[in-house]
């Protein structure tokens, strides 16, 4: 291609305007040759190397450029298929990269951020059971229902018949609903019993077992300490095992 003379001209002159190019710097015509793909593969690839390190160059190529486009469309430029140009392309990449960022600047600056999507919502994980903390009531044994029993004098009386005893009596009326599991009603029955009869040991003690049963282990102490200090031997030793199972509570 025969490159016109007026734009070759005109490039000269802006070349030898700008930056002098240096003693192995190509002449200006050999690099409108090369943009507008007029010399050998290797010899356009040797003016690219040194276009890519050298300023004045540079310059050089970008008004050559503007020339040829001004007079044609641009041709691309011939390179050996398999020769890597080191430092070329991404010097030039990263040319493009900042004019788009410069550009763009301004437009970003002003426009706000893009919302971020929307979380789809999870369905919620189901809460972790608690854990029971571990109390001295937790970890109490549990209390069993005492037997009904008489104490030994009592049983002695009974058995004889001798005389009417009305305790007895009284006290069948009153235990009977303990038998049941009735425990509030043997409570308020139990406890009339025991101020009835002071000296007696089975209403103390069966009265603070319903209250254990009942949930009551700070009420239940009180009747069975009197139970404990009681007369039967049987009893106080009984008195005595509930009497550290509501201390326990």
């Amino acid at each position: 291609m025969t490159t016109p003379d007026a734009q070759l001209d005109r490039m000269r002159q802006a070349f030898a305007g700008d930056t002098a190019p240096g003693a192995d710097c190509p002449p200006a015509d050999r690099i409108w040759e090369a943009v507008n793909g007029e010399l050998e593969p290797v010899d356009a690839a040797a003016v690219v190397d040194h276009v890519a390190a050298c300023g004045a160059c540079a310059e050089a190529w970008r008004i050559a450029r503007e020339l040829e486009t001004e007079g044609a469309a641009p041709r691309p430029i011939p390179f050996p298929a398999k020769r890597h140009v080191p430092g070329v392309w991404p010097l030039l990449a990263a040319a493009a990269t900042l004019i788009l960022a410069i550009a763009a600047w301004p437009l970003l600056r002003g426009t706000p951020a893009p919302a971020a999507p929307a979380a789809t919502a999870a369905a919620p994980s189901p809460a972790p059971a608690p854990i029971p903390e571990q109390t001295t009531a937790a970890l109490a044994p549990p209390i069993e229902k005492a037997p009904v029993v008489l104490s030994a004098s009592r049983v002695l009386v009974f058995r004889s018949k001798a005389s009417a005893d009305p305790f007895v009596e009284a006290f069948a009326a009153a235990i009977e609903p303990y038998r049941k599991d009735d425990y509030p009603e043997a409570i308020t029955r139990l406890d009339a019993l025991a101020r009835k009869y002071p000296d007696a040991d089975e209403p103390p003690f069966y009265l603070g077992v319903s209250l254990l049963l009942a949930s009551r282990p700070a009420d239940a102490a009180a009747p069975l300490r009197r139970a404990a200090n009681g007369r039967d031997a049987a009893i106080a030793a009984q008195a005595r095992r509930y009497l550290a199972l509501a201390t326990a509570r």
